[in-house]
This record gives C-alpha cells, sequence and structure tokens, in this order.
C-alpha cells in the first residue's frame, strides 16, 4: 500500500521503492513470496488480478525479459547490497505466470543468511517482516533485532 509520504519522498520511483523495501523485509525475515501484478481489496477478500502489462510501455523492452531486468538493474542493484546482486539465485528467484490472460511476477524470496539494508537517497534503512505488513525499524531496535536474528 503507498502512503502519501512514499509518493512525496521517492515520486515515480514509489512503486519500484515499495518493491525493494518488501524484498529486503523477506530477506531479513523468514523469507516468502511477492506476487506483482494483483491489486489487493482491503475491504473484502475480492482481489482482482490486474497483469504487470500496464507498466511495459516504461521499459526500454517491453516484455516480461524488460520487466525481470528493471527488477534487477533499477531495484537491486541500486538499493541492496552488491552481495545481493552478485548472488542473485541465491536470494531470489524471479519467474511470470499468466492467470486469465496477464502477467504476473512472481518473486520468491529466500531468507538471507546476513543483514540486508537498503541504500536509498544516501539513507540505510532497515526493514522486517510483521505478518503480512513491511515495517522499518531504526536505531537500538535495529541492533537487537540482528542481534537475535543473524546470530
Amino acid at each position: 500500500r503507498v502512503t502519501s509520504y512514499e509518493l512525496k519522498e521517492y515520486g515515480t520511483a514509489t512503486s519500484r521503492f515499495i518493491i525493494a523495501k518488501t524484498l529486503a523485509a523477506m530477506l531479513n525475515s523468514d523469507g516468502g513470496h511477492l506476487i506483482i501484478g494483483i491489486k489487493e481489496s482491503k475491504s473484502a477478500n475480492n482481489d482482482e488480478i490486474i497483469g504487470i502489462e500496464s507498466e511495459f510501455h516504461k521499459l526500454n523492452d517491453p516484455c516480461t525479459d524488460g520487466y525481470r531486468r528493471m527488477i534487477t538493474d533499477k531495484i537491486i542493484k541500486p538499493f541492496f547490497p552488491s552481495y545481493i546482486f552478485n548472488h542473485f539465485n541465491d536470494y531470489l528467484e524471479i519467474v511470470f505466470e499468466k492467470i486469465n490472460g496477464k502477467s504476473l511476477c512472481w518473486i520468491r524470496v529466500n531468507k538471507s543468511d546476513r543483514k540486508v539494508f537498503l541504500y536509498i537517497k544516501g539513507k540505510e534503512l532497515f526493514f522486517v517482516r510483521v505478518d503480512a505488513t513491511t515495517r522499518q525499524i531504526i536505531g537500538e531496535k535495529i541492533v537487537d533485532y540482528c542481534n537475535k536474528r543473524f546470530n
């Protein structure tokens, strides 16, 4: 879910930031799956498959391969520590599924054995998953979390 702060802070890169923080949180927690192309309904259980095709016009190569490159080159490479990009297959797997004629981007995330900080706009940010939400933790809470999770 996009907040007004995120839109103000990240502008046109907001969707990339949201994907990055979700992936980082999963890496720092127990792993998981991120499916892009589903519009969640907060008021009912009527999630809608919208696909990722509406994003293709923004890509240099308007197809699923171009979308994959956007994730690796515009999200993973600039925002994540180099060991995530350099050992991509140890941490992430990107697959595409067609459902009802719409393409979904399914990212399988493995639990990281190292702390994953995002580097965004000159800041180091640390995220974790709490149930079905992504939460940023700061200060002493990072130290406590990392001591328990990564030792």
